[in-house]
């Protein structure tokens, strides 16, 4: 839902309309909240580092992604997207990842309670650096991203995007998506979470299959665009 709300800010149609982002902001930091709120409660006790470590480390560059485009005097992209009509189009899938979400942020606090399990500080270091490293490539794919409902496809232009990220490979936002959703639980230190936000993991892995198929039959090029560039989501793996 985050990252769902920050697209929304790097959408909107003049960036310097700062009630608007202000607004969006408020929703960020609102969602950080109920998040920290859960992990705390379920823990049964404000002593859990990783939880803290988790907040900075996703309130840290939202706040300066926020910042730096409210500031740009330039505009992010061309189209003003209609965000409650593609909330109220997909709001069962959105009601069924703010479960997993949810569930996963809740069994990451009950793990700590019960001390099931426990990983090294240098493997919750390294996922780290991944969460920071996918964050900067979501916002990137956001400025190449025209539509969110469909991966390099404008409806207004009918033109393929290959540029930025999507010229190395063909769904970086989904890249992106799955390396936060496999990085947040091991960075809280539970491997039930791991398992939950892995459903989510799968389906975008899926998801990839089925939108490649409507691609080639909405954009010409595509196939040509494929040729180029080879890698769904890793270069020279997949």
């Amino acid at each position: 839902m985050i990252f769902f709300i920050i697209y929304d800010i790097l959408c909107i149609e003049d960036i310097m309309k700062s009630n608007l982002i202000i607004k969006r902001a408020s929703y960020i930091f609102s969602v950080i909240l109920i998040a920290a709120l859960l992990l705390f409660i379920s823990a049964g006790t404000l002593n859990f580092w990783k939880a803290w470590f988790f907040i900075g480390l996703i309130t840290i560059p939202t706040l300066v992604t926020i910042m730096y485009f409210s500031f740009s005097k330039s505009r992010i992209l061309e189209i003003n997207i209609d965000f409650k009509g593609i909330f109220k189009a997909n709001l069962k899938k959105i009601i069924i990842f703010s479960i997993i979400v949810v569930t996963g942020l809740i069994f990451a606090g009950i793990n700590l309670r019960f001390n099931w399990t426990q990983l090294p500080e240098w493997i919750v270091i390294q996922f780290s650096i991944i969460f920071i490293l996918a964050f900067a490539l979501f916002i990137i794919s956001c400025k190449e991203y025209k539509i969110l409902s469909r991966h390099l496809f404008e409806r207004r232009r009918k033109k393929l995007i290959d540029q930025g990220p999507y010229s190395i490979v063909r769904h970086p936002m989904y890249t992106a998506l799955i390396l936060i959703c496999l990085s947040v639980p091991v960075i809280l230190g539970s491997i039930i979470s791991l398992g939950i936000y892995s459903t989510i993991a799968i389906y975008l892995i899926i998801k990839i299959y089925t939108e490649e198929k409507n691609l080639k039959q909405e954009l010409k090029d595509y196939n040509e665009y494929k040729e180029r560039v080879k890698y769904k989501m890793i270069p020279y793996i997949w």
